[in-house]
């Protein structure tokens, strides 16, 4: 018979028991060793949104809000909040947790994909997030079609580090700015 290496005869079975491999063989003898690849441009931006955030300025968003009609009663309250926003992946779902004075918030971003999602009112709309020019877009609009869409961008400023989210609807906009939260 030939020696077990002789690659004129193929292998002989034992190149997962190659010495880089010795650990995982160790650990899991019976699992072969995978190679795990790099992540794709969408999942390294992704993963650079992980983590938790403080919201620490805003800009225009009163000016917003009356926009859109809401009262000063509720636009006070909406200016003076100041949001932690918890995010992950989670089964290959980037999501933010953000709680909120009316209960917590779970927003997920099922990139291409159309999906329902209710926002603090009650209301239903369509969402579509997707990665362009490095920043997620989610683009909302109510389910009857009738209002123009809500557009929500969010990146991280390069200088800064800081997680850039500007929201825009029927051309008016405003600004939120988190930064890593301590602790």
């Amino acid at each position: 018979p030939a020696p077990p290496d002789d690659p004129a005869h193929g292998s002989s079975g034992d190149d997962h028991l190659k010495a880089d491999d010795m650990d995982e063989m160790w650990l899991h003898p019976t699992r072969p060793v995978r190679k795990q690849r790099p992540p794709s441009a969408e999942e390294a931006l992704a993963q650079q949104f992980c983590g938790e955030w403080q919201n620490t300025e805003v800009v225009g968003l009163d000016d917003y809000l009356q926009h859109l009609g809401v009262g000063w009663a509720k636009r006070k309250v909406a200016t003076s909040f100041k949001p932690e926003a918890s995010w992950a992946v989670v089964d290959g779902v980037l999501q933010v947790m953000t709680p909120t004075p009316i209960g917590d918030r779970l927003e997920t971003f099922k990139l291409g994909t159309r999906e329902v999602d209710v926002d603090p009112d009650g209301n239903r709309f369509w969402k579509t997030s997707d990665w362009s020019d490095g920043r997620l877009v989610t683009t909302a609009t109510d389910v009857d079609g009738v209002k123009p869409p809500f557009v929500t961008e969010r990146w991280m400023a390069p200088k800064t580090g800081q997680l850039m989210q500007v929201s825009s609807h029927d051309g008016a906009s405003f600004t939120r700015i988190f930064s890593p939260k301590a602790g």
